[in-house]
């Protein structure tokens, strides 16, 4: 799968099945914006991590025989990142005119896992579809969760104007089917995580 990827602090493209999902770097975790509030601090992208060489370019690298037992990596394709390039001109014994590198099998073995600065994502990057859809329902749930917190913060922010206001805690029982104890006690204390709860039952 081919991506749109611009360097570090800037949005990446991905297409997947007919949709994209940006993908961005925050203290150090792959994300994705939520789908109800883009310009927040996204939802971090289950497993997601940094790829290594050998996943961004492994199946690129050519087996060659000519002068000597190598590794060839083409121009376009040492090209295709920056920090694959680095890594190309970093390890490799020889750049040939063309532009294609040549590596010892010896030093690829040793040197492929290391890690590059772009993701991998398991919602687009795993092989069994059924692994790529529980990535995707996961991220899914966990942009719900977040909205659920924030709706729940100001609903509590909501019923406390309401009781400042003098509307009666029966009335806003009735309104949100909680209990007038219930009711009670949300005017008077700060959200906890059993609110939560009380909007999930």
């Amino acid at each position: 799968m081919e991506a749109s990827f611009e360097r570090y602090g800037r949005s990446r493209a991905f297409t997947s099945s007919g949709s994209a999902l940006n993908i961005f770097r925050s203290n150090g975790e792959w994300r994705a914006p939520s789908p109800t509030d883009p310009w927040g601090q996204g939802i971090a992208l289950p497993g997601a991590r940094d790829m290594t060489v050998k996943e961004r370019i492994g199946n690129r690298v050519r087996r060659a025989s000519r002068y000597g037992d190598w590794f060839e990596i083409d121009k376009h394709t040492a090209s295709i990142h920056a920090d694959v390039l680095t890594w190309c001109r970093r390890h490799c014994n020889s750049e040939l005119p063309s532009g294609t590198f040549r590596i010892p099998p010896r030093i690829w073995h040793e040197r492929a896992d290391d890690k590059i600065d772009y993701p991998y994502v398991p919602e687009l990057d795993d092989p069994s579809e059924t692994i790529r859809q529980l990535a995707q329902t996961e991220r899914l749930r966990r942009a719900a969760e977040a909205d659920l917190h924030k709706a729940t913060a100001r609903r509590h922010e909501l019923i406390q104007r309401a009781g400042r206001e003098g509307h009666s805690r029966r009335k806003l029982g009735r309104l949100l089917d909680l209990s007038f104890g219930r009711v009670h006690q949300l005017t008077k204390a700060p959200p906890t995580p059993s609110d939560v709860e009380t909007v999930r039952g």
